[in-house]
């Protein structure tokens, strides 16, 4: 370069001045950005990544720390808590049935009965498998041996009672009433195998049809257990059915004075006193005792005698109540059709029947023709029959 050119440059230099510089270009700035961006997102990205693999740990320790801990079931035990208590009651169903058995057993058991409580339990069994044979000759043996033992005997009446409806046999019931009888008079013999035995007996000699000993024995029965409602309750039975109407109302009125709501002694007072005519006073009797809905009291008798007392006291509209309240329950056909005793056929009520609707409708279509067949005051002679019987057939 010759000297010319040198000193042109630094005059050029001169004139820019010290402070100006080279400007960058637009491609650099461009680039330092797009850097700058990238190095952005990869720090996000970064942290982003460390919070989610320490969340689950974090959700962890709060959750242990604020749930109470379960105790770790076996693998067996997957059953839900409802399975398991219905499980648990049917398993201590039998458990309660064995229960009331022992005890009813120990109640009914004297100390010489203890004595020789694995043969009776034995002779026990034959009847419960339905052997009533080998039952019989069981009990027999032990009533031999062991006179003095008031279950054999109450085992014997029952094996023979049993046996009774097995054969059919009055003869054999017979037996076993009478040996039920014999069960209270044996020595030591607790009140409630006595009880067990004589109220058997009184149900039994009153299916025979002799409800006068049922009677019987029944009130000596009530006599040493005055408080006893059942007592009560059948010796007012016994006595209806003897047709002993005064003692049946002093035995029903006994068994109200131990329980003035029970329903069974007040259906049958208000059944007698109805049958008395005194119908004002059977009616709340015979609402109340249906109203307790007890054993015995839903009977199509008691809802007929008591719409009946309605109706006898000109309460027309409530003795439809009670009548239809009991075809409801299926005790009459319908609330107009109320005979208690129905044949197990399909008979149906009507007011009035075509003559086609009856077996008798030849018979009746002959009497319509009475005067065609005997217009010389009837001629008997079968072919004068023939000939106008046939006009009309």
């Amino acid at each position: 370069m010759s000297a010319r050119q040198r000193k042109k440059e630094a005059k050029q230099e001169r004139q820019k001045g010290p402070g100006s510089k080279k400007k960058p270009k637009d491609s650099d700035q461009l680039w330092k950005i797009v850097v700058a961006f990238i190095v952005i997102i990869a720090i996000a990205t970064a942290a982003i990544y460390l919070v989610r693999s320490k969340t689950p740990q974090t959700v962890n320790v709060k959750t242990d720390e604020t749930e109470p801990k379960r105790p770790k079931e076996k693998p067996g035990k997957t059953k839900t808590s409802s399975k398991s208590q219905t499980n648990k009651k049917a398993q201590d169903k039998p458990k309660e049935k064995a229960t009331k058995k022992a005890s009813q057993e120990t109640i009914i058991t004297n100390s010489y009965d203890k004595t020789i409580s694995k043969e009776l339990d034995e002779a026990e069994k034959l009847l419960k498998t339905r052997k009533h044979e080998k039952a019989k000759r069981a009990f027999e043996k032990l009533v031999k041996d062991h006179p003095a033992s008031p279950r054999a005997t109450h085992g014997l009446a029952k094996s023979l009672d049993e046996l009774a409806d097995v054969m059919r046999s009055n003869e054999i019931l017979q037996e076993a009433i009478d040996t039920y009888g014999k069960v209270g008079k044996v020595k030591d013999c607790p009140m409630p195998l006595k009880r067990m035995a004589v109220l058997r007996q009184a149900e039994r000699v009153s299916f025979l049809g002799k409800a006068y000993i049922a009677v019987h024995v029944l009130e000596s029965l009530a006599a040493e257990l005055p408080d006893d409602l059942e007592v009560w309750n059948k010796l007012g039975v016994q006595c209806l059915l003897n047709g002993n109407q005064g003692r049946a109302k002093k035995a029903f009125k006994q068994a109200l004075n131990i329980n003035p709501n029970g329903g069974f002694a007040l259906v049958h007072m208000g059944f007698i006193i109805k049958s008395e005519s005194k119908y004002e006073e059977a009616i709340p009797l015979l609402q109340k005792g249906i109203a307790t809905g007890e054993p015995g009291v839903d009977d199509s008798r008691f809802y007929f005698h008591l719409g009946d007392a309605f109706y006898r006291t000109g309460k027309h509209k409530e003795a439809y109540e009670v009548f239809d309240e009991g075809a409801k329950h299926g005790h009459f056909l319908s609330t107009m059709q109320r005979s208690i005793y129905n044949a197990q056929a399909p008979l149906r009520a009507k007011p009035f029947w075509e003559p086609k609707e009856t077996p008798y409708h030849n018979y009746l279509k002959y009497g319509l023709h009475f005067e065609v067949v005997t217009p010389d005051y009837f001629r008997p002679s079968v072919a004068h029959i023939q000939e106008h019987v046939l006009s009309f057939l």
